[in-house]
């Protein structure tokens, strides 16, 4: 009988934590995974009638048939840590070894429970790359930013042609927690100052056209439905560029949004394009009155949308985990 919800996440994802209350409330099993609470490899037999993969979660065994469904909102499965000891070529050889074999059986575990089960998102889904996505957008359909990747200010000078442009990281938001403190990068607009500042060569970096915006729009998508938010940041100099760069003194007003129904097409298309169940999307509506598609996060935040819109997702997310 299949009668387990498994929730990968990380230990304080507090709507992690809502979705389960919510699948308990309603007598279902659910085990949370995460950093403190692993789940571990037993088994795994294929053979000409089936395939099985048993898991060991707090020195209980169950099989991957007992499995109802599983979402992986951002946690990962246990990976075994290197061999330690003084460094010598055997010893990278064997945890180079291990770790190769070790992603090996991770894709099989990602793949059956595929097979066997609803499952999503995996971890190999929670990385994308920026280009790939905007190249994909495109052939859906969306409108995307221009953009520019190069290390040349000449090249900058080029792309910029009198117009405002943005910079941010190739690789989604990076963040290091240092005393205490939170540092990330950011999308930041390249004024003048630095155009003319530049060194003639530099790392190789992002840029884009600034969209002149009426608002920006965060979407959270799961297996098929639409939460869709406007974000009146426009108006807030520090918000003015990214919504991300936030306000808290003056938090940016934040109202539920019905997307075009040929906008949410070309979303789901982009999200089945790109093998994602889930994630968190986001455009600019233009003050020409159009949509342009910027990024999705796979793992991104949707908790405001629950508390500024009131969406029902984590019931949403808890029903169709539980239908399985």
């Amino acid at each position: 009988m299949r009668n387990i919800i498994l929730i990968f996440t990380e230990e304080d994802d507090g709507m992690a934590k809502n979705v389960k209350r919510q699948l308990l409330n309603h007598g279902e099993r659910v085990i949370q995974v995460d950093e403190k609470n692993p789940i571990k490899f037993s088994n795994f037999t294929i053979n000409n009638e089936t395939e099985k993969l048993r898991l060991d979660y707090k020195n209980e065994v169950f099989c991957s048939t007992t499995i109802k469904s599983i979402w992986f909102r951002r946690g990962y499965f246990n990976r075994t840590e290197p061999i330690q000891g003084e460094r010598s070529i055997e010893l990278d050889f064997i945890n180079y070894n291990i770790n190769q074999e070790q992603q090996s059986l991770l894709d099989i575990i990602y793949s059956h429970f595929r097979k066997t089960c609803l499952t999503v998102s995996d971890p190999r889904s929670y990385q994308v790359n920026k280009i790939e996505t905007l190249r994909h957008a495109k052939e859906c359909g969306l409108k995307i930013p221009s953009t520019l990747i190069s290390k040349s200010k000449s090249d900058v000078l080029e792309f910029t042609l009198d117009k405002a442009i943005i910079t941010k990281g190739i690789q989604e938001v990076f963040e290091m927690n240092w005393q205490s403190k939170v540092y990330c990068n950011q999308t930041e607009r390249v004024s003048l100052n630095e155009l003319d500042s530049m060194q003639d060569f530099f790392f190789p970096s992002l840029f884009q056209d600034e969209i002149i915006k009426q608002f920006e729009i965060r979407t959270f998508y799961f297996c098929g439905l639409f939460y869709n938010m406007a974000i009146f940041s426009q108006n807030d100099e520090t918000t003015q560029v990214d919504f991300r760069n936030y306000n808290d003194e003056k938090p940016n007003r934040m109202l539920p949004i019905q997307l075009p129904s040929n906008i949410e097409q070309k979303l789901s298309k982009l999200m089945k394009k790109m093998c994602l169940e889930t994630g968190s999307l986001d455009l600019i509506f233009s003050i020409d009155g159009s949509y342009t598609f910027l990024e999705v996060n796979p793992v991104g935040q949707f908790d405001f949308l629950v508390n500024s819109c009131n969406y029902p997702i984590t019931n949403d997310i808890a029903n169709i985990l539980k239908n399985g």
